[in-house]
């Protein structure tokens, strides 16, 4: 399984630097101003996307909004594949989710999307295959069921039972809104709380599932 990280809520320590070899660097920018500006679009995204038309490059060092983008993404990457966890932990990871999760994992790609109000998680088939597509809906939608109910042995199962955020999930699901919906090719999983520790959990949580799955977290 490929894990697409869209999150960018990480900090300059643990980029340790930031690449500008991708033919679209920030030279305008500092990296902490371009780690705010990538901030500030996953927002815009949480509360409905971020408008391309709208987008002016004077507020964004000179990029275009595909410039910005693609950059975002490529700190993100760069962030991922440092905080990778060992060779035989990614190895244990997964032989564990090709037990819990029913579809492909080399033709799907998975993402963790750190949110305000906690967090989404998309689930797409790559090739658009109609039996990947329904595997990965009934499977996220008895997960949510699941989850609602503060059941989250799927996760452990795969992760362990001190899986970090995962004890604060289980033990205030009730401060959790868990919704399931369908998206092209495959579905989502969102996860909504007005208590900042429980958002803090969730976030934590999909920081260790982005670890754990390393180089398959690239898409």
């Amino acid at each position: 399984m490929r894990f697409g990280m869209i999150a960018v809520f990480l900090s300059a320590a643990a980029l340790g630097g930031c690449a500008t070899g991708q033919g679209m660097g920030h030279q305008a920018m500092s990296h902490e101003e371009m780690m705010q500006h990538c901030r500030m679009m996953e927002q815009h995204q949480g509360q409905g996307g971020h408008n391309p038309a709208r987008h002016d490059p004077a507020q964004h060092g000179g990029m275009s909004h595909e410039e910005m983008m693609q950059h975002c993404a490529a700190m993100q990457h760069d962030a991922s594949a440092q905080e990778s966890a060992s060779p035989e932990r990614l190895e244990a990871v997964a032989q564990a989710g090709a037990q819990v999760m029913p579809f492909d994992l080399e033709r799907t790609t998975h993402s963790f999307r750190d949110r305000a109000w906690g967090g989404e998680q998309i689930v797409v088939s790559d090739d658009g295959d109609a039996q990947q597509v329904a595997l990965i809906r009934a499977h996220l939608s008895a997960e949510a069921m699941r989850f609602s109910r503060g059941d989250f042995g799927g996760p452990e199962a795969i992760h362990g039972h001190d899986m970090p955020g995962l004890a604060v999930l289980r033990d205030q699901h009730a401060a959790i809104d868990v919704a399931y919906s369908e998206v092209p090719n495959g579905a989502s999983i969102t996860y909504r709380s007005q208590d900042s520790a429980v958002v803090g959990a969730i976030h934590e949580w999909f920081e260790a599932q982005r670890t754990d799955h390393g180089a398959h977290a690239s898409h």
